[in-house]
């Protein structure tokens, strides 16, 4: 049985009211197609081999007469200037900066509004077993905030992905307590279905140390997980630009008082779920009982000790100080 929430009162027995009527003929009609295209779907599995071929005959960069080298422009060109598909690294640089065009609005949350864009990302790993053909990492970066769970687009076959204005990248969270932490992990796209998408590094980020209204471009060094060592910087960084917009900071201040709630965050697959779950927790299965793992808890104990010589020594020294 679900268990009422801290502050909320037990009703012991709940109740679900329903709404029901008639299917009509628009209705049983909408299903046959929508059950159609989803048995075509299961049916036709997208093939990985197609696709690694398709990836090591495409051109991702090229050389001009003039000894510029120019990318390709990924996912797509702006789809009000197609003729831009390819553009040298400095213009890359430029338009990977502006403004997004198009923001996704999501969260449940009404004391603040979080407007974070993934702009890009620098020194991926490549994940791919197919490196020594040119397969690289097809990064997408993955986003949780409280119930809110998103994805950019995938930027394929780049260890340096740049998302463009026009792509999915931009995302407005709807904040609902003051303490909640913002985590953001970059994964390999796995298109078979067997797979799960490959977790390439990630950070977690605390907003209460930004101020509002103002825009902040920030790097972050990527890591598989928060709980463990050694803090090696081998696994890229991620740039994103971030500004907090507050509705009330009288009623911001306020919501503190009270602790934060539970969230649930739905997801449609498993293959979502494990991306859900890498983005919060890591790669580290803390509840695993495994050597890494009793590794990570005795390098954890070990800091907070170096901590406490560190204190004591201070308090020492301010004790005996003339």
């Amino acid at each position: 049985a679900l268990k009422p929430l801290p502050g909320e009162t037990d009703f012991k027995q709940g109740k679900i009211a329903i709404r029901v009527r008639r299917a009509t003929e628009y209705d049983m009609e909408f299903m046959e197609t929508y059950n159609s295209k989803q048995t075509s779907l299961r049916s036709q599995p997208k093939m990985k081999g197609a696709a690694v071929i398709k990836e090591v005959l495409t051109k991702n960069s090229r050389k001009e007469k003039d000894g510029t080298r120019e990318y390709r422009v990924r996912p797509g060109p702006d789809p009000k200037q197609q003729e831009a598909t390819w553009l040298a690294k400095d213009k890359l640089e430029q338009e990977c900066m502006k403004a997004s065009h198009n923001w996704v609005d999501i969260g449940s949350g009404n004391l603040g509004k979080i407007h974070l864009e993934v702009i890009k990302c620098d020194k991926l790993p490549n994940m791919d077993s197919g490196g020594n053909f040119g397969i690289k990492t097809d990064a997408f970066a993955s986003l949780v905030y409280e119930d809110c769970f998103v994805q950019t687009d995938v930027i394929s076959n780049c260890l340096s992905p740049r998302w463009m204005p026009w792509s999915q990248r931009a995302f407005v969270f709807n904040m609902m307590h003051t303490s909640s932490q913002l985590f953001i992990a970059v994964f390999d796209s796995d298109d078979t279905p067997l797979n799960d998408h490959d977790l390439c590094g990630r950070v977690s980020i605390d907003l209460s140390n930004f101020m509002p209204d103002t825009v902040y471009t920030l790097d972050y060094n990527l890591f598989p997980t928060a709980k463990s060592s050694p803090r090696d910087a081998k696994y890229g960084t991620i740039t994103i630009r971030l500004r907090l917009e507050l509705a009330d900071e009288k009623t911001l201040v306020l919501s503190n008082m009270k602790p934060p709630q539970s969230v649930y965050v739905n997801v449609q697959t498993q293959k979502d779920f494990h991306v859900l779950r890498q983005t919060v927790e890591g790669n580290l299965d803390t509840k695993e009982y495994s050597l890494s793992t009793i590794t990570a808890y005795c390098d954890e104990l070990m800091s907070y000790l170096t901590i406490y010589y560190g204190l004591e020594d201070a308090v020492i020294r301010l004790f005996l100080w003339r």
